[in-house]
């Protein structure tokens, strides 16, 4: 355990899970097998693989939904809440680290992104005036409408800003800016739930007092003129789509990395080229694709638009409509036309919007089979764009 609501464990199939207390269930973090695993209080996760090298087990930690290698090798791996890291290897010897130092801070540069709502018309994000934080029409890469994350303080900053911190005012549920202490201080660190769409303040998190309470999310005001925080119901204006910096528009010459998410708020996932569902509840590497506009330009309704998988496979539709990831080159099963109810052909799609893919060749949409879920296939073998046939495009955070 790394401290309130942090817990990590590793079942006798070596798979590890940990404790999602917002949805009070166990999350599996696919990609590795574990002999032993450990949490830090920063919410880091460490674990003794199994792969057998010098020393022991090979170690890994869990960064932005994907293992990333750690020098070395270990039979005994714990964490403590002042930052340390201990490793020992097969020989009794005991390795010391910080968990802020280079070793354990691989990757976790600051990230920029903008915060587009989902709720107040298509092309609305959150802006920084003067010091006052309000929602305008979104220019993506406007200085004011980047927000640089800090994925090891946890903290939220304004490009335009970089000493100010985004702080939840605890006496009157309002999102202001005031000088950056870090981990010092509970209610300048956020948690970006990137399945429920939602900014949620951590220090809300550990201050309840009631376990069922959900905690306080950054809410777009009705109007739209200001935010505030609010107790999360994780309704149209707590949905936030955090559209990285590179990734202005959807659908530009360059490949863009999406996750495609069901109305039930889960994310289409390719497990193996043979296995493709909408069951996921994280935007993780398994769940981004990339996406191409082959008609170029900004993306719009009408377009012809391919994904390629983690797998280096194209997605297709089949002729028994099935949707599989097996083909290593585009063709015109692995092409579908991108389109939005109640939206003429020519109209621009920008993130955070509903979208039906209807394939190409099989000439039918692709469909998540109850909305998505636990043992819910996905398939292309729809004549109609229902509900089960609308996905919201979301950019890979």
């Amino acid at each position: 355990m790394g401290g309130p609501g942090k817990v990590v464990v590793v079942n006798k199939q070596n798979k590890i899970y940990r404790w999602d207390p917002y949805q009070n269930t166990w999350e599996e973090l696919r990609g590795a097998t574990a002999t032993k695993a450990s949490i830090g209080a920063d919410g880091s996760i460490w674990i003794l693989t199994t792969q057998r090298v010098g020393g022991g087990y090979s170690v890994k930690r869990y960064f932005h939904g994907e293992w990333q290698d750690a020098p070395g090798g270990a039979v005994s791996i714990d964490t403590f809440n002042k930052g340390m890291l201990f490793v020992a290897n097969d020989g009794r010897t005991i390795f010391r680290g910080k968990l802020t130092s280079r070793y354990a801070n691989a990757g976790g540069q600051r990230q920029s992104f903008t915060l587009k709502t989902e709720h107040h018309g298509a092309n609305k994000c959150l802006e920084e005036n003067g010091g006052n934080l309000s929602i305008g029409d979104c220019r993506y890469g406007a200085a004011n409408q980047q927000w640089l994350y800090d994925p090891m303080q946890k903290t939220i900053m304004n490009a335009s800003r970089s000493n100010l911190c985004l702080e939840m005012d605890i006496h009157r549920n309002r999102l202001v800016q005031r000088g950056c202490q870090g981990q010092q201080l509970g209610n300048q660190q956020w948690v970006i739930d990137v399945s429920r769409q939602a900014l949620r303040s951590e220090f809300y998190l550990y201050t309840r007092k009631k376990r069922k309470d959900k905690g306080m999310c950054l809410d777009a005001a009705k109007g739209g003129q200001f935010v505030q925080m609010y107790k999360c119901h994780h309704k149209g204006n707590q949905r936030w789509f955090f559209v990285p910096t590179a990734a202005d528009k959807p659908g530009e010459p360059t490949d863009k990395k999406v996750c495609l998410r069901s109305q039930s708020g889960r994310f289409l996932s390719v497990e193996t080229s043979t296995s493709i569902a909408a069951d996921r509840t994280q935007c993780g590497p398994w769940e981004a694709m990339s996406m191409k506009d082959i008609n170029g330009n900004d993306l719009r309704v009408g377009d012809k638009v391919s994904f390629r998988s983690h797998l280096g496979l194209y997605v297709g539709a089949q002729p028994d409509g099935s949707l599989l990831a097996v083909a290593p080159r585009l063709g015109p099963w692995e092409t579908f036309t991108i389109e939005q109810p109640g939206k003429r052909t020519g109209s621009s799609i920008d993130w955070g919007q509903q979208v039906c893919l209807f394939g190409a060749s099989h000439r039918r949409y692709i469909r998540a089979e109850g909305g998505g879920g636990n043992k819910r296939k996905t398939r292309a073998d729809r004549k109609k764009c229902g509900n089960h046939e609308r996905f919201y495009l979301t950019p890979q955070p």
